[in-house]
């Protein structure tokens, strides 16, 4: 049959149907049956060998049920999720019988589907659950506006019942036709806070209540929907499991509807969230949950869980609950419980390990630990290019941005990154408050044009786009804080000319067209957003520090907030990352000092604050500029004499420890791609003689170091003391092993006469060779490869010129400059004499010793660099940065006559060459260390 053959060749793997193959494999056992009657011997389940065979053949493990061998189970650290419906070997044959394919296949989708969001290890919902549904579009339904107003719950509710469970789309617009026909709203009302239409909808509901007719229910419904998310790929199985569960409810034609429906993905709430987390109602005494108060209210998630509610205390309440009372400090107590990847972990980890050693040495716990909250997703800095998205948006415009899109096209997006320049584009040239055209050739003057926040800095630290508007001076200074805006400032043409064109968001116009004036809510809110953190991992690394330290003394600390601070006119403490790594320990030192001002100002709960204290009794910011006291403890001084002056020497200091976390590595064993005869250093297959020889077969390349150790051995009747690998794939087999760290020496290595010194050296373990101190990284031939260890620090002047430089390398690289403009502040003097500070820094300090250091170059480059152009000689100063850099890097010496990768730290393996050696073994602080001399006696 010429349909049944294959397309692909005979030669390509599976190129013939198992099915012709299993036919000649029946035709063979027939004819052997009549020659060994075995072969139709029927064992106790009733099968003949012949069977069994063709089983063996025709059988395959299905991709959801994985490692057959349960001795590995996912909880005791393995890696095998199949569920036995009972013990015994498990055979084609019998697989049916032993496996429990239903709840195997459940383990394995559920391996792979995150937890809650707030409940530690609580199963998400699917997406299209009947209760995740209605949660997110309850959450959406919550944040309605009229004429800046929050809906009456009432109509809230209606529009739920009336037009998200029957309609598969609800717009905005159908909304407010929705409530002009039956509420007695006008045309000229103002309907706000959802986009055009709602994301969340009803559909698995509506898909049920079809089917089910008048035999609706909610718990077959969802048991359903799951069926079909766990096992979407196998509607056999789905309509088995669905028969089996509810065959006396369901009829055929039912189960044919529900299988053919089409559900994937998860949320990331859990049930327990939504429906067994309560709040109690102030007015009843009854407790809510947060389903519940999503119908009954107007607030949105983060509304109810702010310190408004108890939601919050009983979600961390629960999760303690779960982590136990447990004190042991250790990871396996610690921090493995914690839902967060490995990498994350062993970050935790790390820095437990710091805490608790300070705990040590200060002799009593810490009275505060401060936690920094990193940026939100919304404060990165945009990588799409505005002016091309400018472009596209006037593009849609029309005629009507015909003279602005001339004018876009002469500005570079270097030039629109200024927010002045931006939001006259994205406001059409126009002020946001009067409608008058703004002048482009006088929108740098500061007399004439201000860059205005919606809602006053004073309140909220919200510098993003949304919050800005390029207004005439006048008009912002007359103004002032207020909010919302005054009538005489409202341009509601022009607000819904640009939202329509999509210059500016939702959120931006919402904000404007607002009338009310900010709740006690609101208020509060913009407090909290400076004191609590929502992020996982920050909330993983929360959760340990407040179960050794107790609720109470964990602080969280925006990185915003101290990135202000840092930046005030007033104090600027200048940070170049390309410098050193000194500039984290002076960022941790500064989340401290705002941190504690920001939490004695507000306390832990800003609710009660903004409660007790008089209206505008706070501005964020001038928070610096008055004394800040509670309880009778100052965490900040005002004036030039005060916590400033403490603040500025110690940021002046330079004098911190800098360790790095030594670690076995443990990962691939080698390249994966094996290389071609006379290449590799490991063999094919060194188990089999036949292709052990690389010199024929070829080998693998790269062969991974896990850790290194120190061996004295003689080469050519002298002393050698070499520091040697052991690869990732015999470090088990090596590790604690003395004689079999010798015999590896001998017979795979030929050291002679070796004798172990240190049987085990760690990655980034601290070396002082020759003075110079450095981290061990790697190997190359037979050097050893370091890190650089010591932090390069300037002048004041020098680090302030040197972020100039660097911020023109990052615009060069980003293919936005070409030359530095005079707004860069680049001259050719102050990077000669840039220059001159970093050969003084190879010449005359620690460096001097630094393996692969470059003098010679950088005295005959002084003559060349100021021949060099500005762009080339900001770039020299680059890559020369990098010689001092704490990483193991190459630096491109070819503008000033050097190599292109220069500079890499390597030194001979025999250490013996070498005229001091030592191992630095620090503690995780760096306060304690203990000091090995390579070269010594080692008890000789």
């Amino acid at each position: 049959n010429d349909t049944f053959l294959p397309r692909q060749t005979s030669k390509e793997n599976g190129g013939i149907p198992y099915q012709l193959q299993l036919k000649e494999l029946k035709a063979i056992l027939e004819v052997q049956e009549k020659h060994f009657p075995f072969l139709t011997k029927k064992d106790d389940d009733g099968r003949t060998v012949s069977e069994k065979i063709c089983s063996i053949l025709s059988f395959r493990v299905p991709y959801y049920v994985g490692p057959v061998n349960d001795a590995h189970k996912r909880e005791d650290g393995g890696f095998c999720w199949i569920v036995r419906k009972e013990p015994g070997p498990v055979r084609p044959w019998n697989f049916e019988e032993k496996v429990d394919l239903d709840k195997s296949g459940e383990a394995f989708i559920r391996r792979m589907t995150s937890t809650c969001t707030y409940l530690i290890g609580a199963e998400v919902l699917p997406k299209d659950s009947l209760l995740y549904s209605r949660f997110m579009v309850l959450n959406e339904l919550n944040n309605l506006k009229l004429n800046g107003e929050k809906l009456p719950v009432e109509w809230k509710q209606d529009i739920y019942e009336k037009l998200c469970i029957k309609r598969s789309r609800v717009t905005l617009k159908a909304i407010k036709d929705y409530l002009i026909s039956t509420k007695g709203i006008s045309k000229a009302d103002e309907l706000s806070g959802i986009d055009e239409e709602l994301k969340g909808t009803l559909k698995s509901e509506r898909d049920f209540r079809r089917i089910l007719g008048n035999d609706f229910d909610a718990t077959v419904a969802e048991e359903c929907i799951l069926t079909l998310v766990l096992f979407s790929e196998e509607k056999r199985m789905v309509r088995r499991r669905l028969a089996a569960r509810f065959g006396d409810r369901l009829s055929s034609e039912q189960l044919t509807d529900i299988c053919r429906l089409r559900y994937s993905g998860w949320g990331r709430l859990s049930r327990e969230f939504l429906t067994e987390i309560y709040d109690t109602n102030p007015a009843t005494g009854e407790a809510v949950s947060i389903i519940s108060a999503l119908w009954n209210t107007n607030e949105n998630l983060m509304q109810l869980l702010s310190s408004a509610h108890q939601f919050k205390q009983r979600i961390d309440e629960r999760n303690a609950e779960i982590n136990g009372a447990e004190t042991d400090f250790s990871y396996e107590s610690m921090v493995e419980p914690l839902y967060c990847s490995p990498v994350v972990k062993h970050s935790i980890w790390r820095a437990l390990v710091i805490v608790k050693e300070l705990e040590k040495i200060l002799g009593h716990a810490p009275e505060k630990v401060f936690v920094e909250m990193a940026r939100e997703e919304g404060e990165k800095e945009r990588t799409v290019s505005r002016k091309n998205r400018l472009k596209a948006l006037y593009k849609k415009i029309g005629k009507q941005a015909n003279e602005l899109s001339a004018l876009l096209e002469q500005k570079s997006d270097a030039e629109l990154r200024q927010k002045k320049l931006y939001l006259y584009f994205t406001q059409m040239g126009k002020c946001m408050y009067s409608g008058r055209p703004i002048s482009l050739s006088d929108l740098n003057d500061e007399n004439k044009y201000d860059i205005d926040h919606i809602y006053p800095r004073s309140l909220t630290k919200d510098d993003s786009l949304d919050n800005l508007v390029l207004v005439e001076r006048r008009l912002n200074r007359d103004k002032s804080d207020d909010y919302p805006l005054r009538d005489n400032y409202r341009q509601h043409e022009l607000w819904k000319m640009l939202l329509g064109a999509e210059l500016i968001s939702k959120k931006k116009y919402d904000r404007l067209v607002s009338v009310s004036p900010l709740t006690e809510d609101q208020l509060s809110g913009f407090i909290a957003r400076q004191l609590v953190e929502t992020r996982q991992s920050t909330k993983a690394v929360a959760e340990v520090l407040q179960k050794l330290y107790g609720r109470e003394r964990v602080v969280f600390v925006k990185a915003g907030n101290v990135s202000d601070f840092r930046h005030d006119e007033k104090h600027n403490f200048v940070k170049v990352r390309e410098l050193n790594d000194l500039h984290h320990a002076k960022d941790a030192y500064l989340n401290i000092v705002v941190g504690n001002v920001f939490h004695t100002k507000f306390t832990a709960d800003p609710r009660n604050f903004i409660r007790r204290a008089p209206p505008r009794s706070y501005s964020l910011t001038k928070m610096f500029d008055f004394d800040v006291s509670r309880g009778g403890v100052t965490a900040w001084k005002a004036g030039e004499d005060g916590t400033i002056a403490t603040v500025k020497k110690t940021m002046a200091g330079n004098r911190i420890l800098f360790t790095r976390y030594p670690f076995e590595f443990g990962g691939e064993f080698y390249d994966q791609m094996p290389m071609k005869k006379g290449h590799g250093q490991i063999p094919r297959k060194s188990a089999d003689p036949r292709f052990a020889d690389i010199d024929k077969y070829g080998g693998y390349n790269n062969d991974s170091t896990a850790y290194f150790f120190l061996v004295r051995h003689t080469v050519k009747g002298k002393e050698a003391r070499t520091i040697e690998y052991v690869p990732v794939r015999l470090a088990d087999k090596l590790r604690g092993d003395e004689s079999a760290l010798l015999e590896y020496c001998s017979g795979t290595l030929g050291l002679l006469n070796s004798e172990i010194l240190i049987p085990e050296i760690k990655l980034n373990t601290m070396f002082v060779i020759n003075g110079f101190p450095m981290h061990i990284s790697g190997r190359t031939g037979n050097s050893i490869t370091f890190k650089v260890a010591a932090q390069l620090v300037l002048t004041d002047e020098q680090t302030a010129y040197l972020k100039k430089v660097c911020k023109f390398n990052e615009r060069v690289k980003a293919k936005v400059a070409t030359e530095p403009t005079k707004s860069d502040g680049i001259t050719a003097e102050d990077n000669l004499k840039l220059y001159k500070a970093l050969l003084e820094k190879h010449k005359n300090t620690v460096y001097k010793n630094r393996p692969a250091q470059q003098i010679e170059l950088l005295k005959e480059g002084e003559k060349k660099f100021p021949g060099l152009s500005l762009k080339d000689q900001c770039a020299a100063l680059g890559n020369i940065l990098v010689l001092f850099k704490c990483v193991f890097a190459r630096a491109d010496l070819s503008l000033i006559g050097g190599s292109k990768q220069a500079g890499t730290v390597g030194v001979n393996k025999n250490m013996m060459g070498n005229s001091s050696a030592r191992i630095i073994y620090q503690s995780p602080t760096g306060l304690f260390e203990n000091s090995v001399d390579l070269l010594g006696a080692f008890g000789i």
